[in-house]
């Protein structure tokens, strides 16, 4: 049985790249695009809506974009997943989760992955209030950098449905990742980066 390549959708690619030109400019992300391997500049310059990009691919062109933005493939990633997810969820959307309970939230996150990933599993354990921890099983290949694309994003949805001060702990494990999310709590720190050229995966 061949194995699915992991893939992000299209329409979170789109949204990805629109994040680039929109923090770091037109020519970081045309330079990026320029430098990937021709199998991989294909993938991003044809990207429709309905299409499925390998996750390697998207891996790959932040470090190109990071390297032309002069910042490091970890605080490109989380920037742009923060802009990309506010430009992902429209105001109807908006407005509607904000009046959603913290337990219902939380417990769409799922269903949230399986419309942005086609492989992975991802299951929610509320905790307690304002606490929850997350699993992501069959997902054996995933970068750390891209468990923290996951984490920012679980932030970005909390924090622009009204719901300040979230923050996303991360660990790989050997069949994905693991989560610790809370938010609510202003004595949560704020997220670091390493510098540019630090060793990242």
């Amino acid at each position: 049985m061949t194995e699915v390549v992991q893939s992000v959708s299209g329409m979170s690619m789109m949204y990805f790249k629109g994040a680039v030109v929109e923090l770091f400019g037109a020519g970081v992300l045309e330079r990026g695009i320029a430098q990937l391997d021709p199998v991989m500049r294909a993938q991003m310059e044809t990207t429709t809506a309905v299409a499925w990009v390998p996750a390697d691919t998207l891996s790959r062109a932040a470090e190109l974009w990071a390297a032309e933005a002069g910042v490091s493939p970890e605080e490109l990633t989380a920037r742009c997943v923060r802009e990309s997810t506010r430009r992902s969820f429209g105001t109807v959307w908006r407005v509607l989760l904000y009046f959603t309970t913290d337990e219902a939230l939380v417990a769409r996150a799922p269903l949230l992955w399986s419309r942005t990933r086609n492989a992975g599993v991802l299951t929610v354990e509320l905790r307690s209030p304002r606490e929850a921890r997350l699993l992501l099983s069959q997902w054996r290949t995933t970068l750390d950098r891209q468990l923290l694309s996951i984490a920012v994003g679980f932030e970005a949805i909390l924090e622009i449905t009204g719901r300040p001060h979230a923050r996303c702990a991360y660990k790989r494990t050997p069949d994905g990742g693991s989560f610790h999310l809370r938010w609510g709590d202003a004595s949560i720190p704020e997220r670091t980066f390493p510098p540019r050229g630090a060793a990242s995966r």
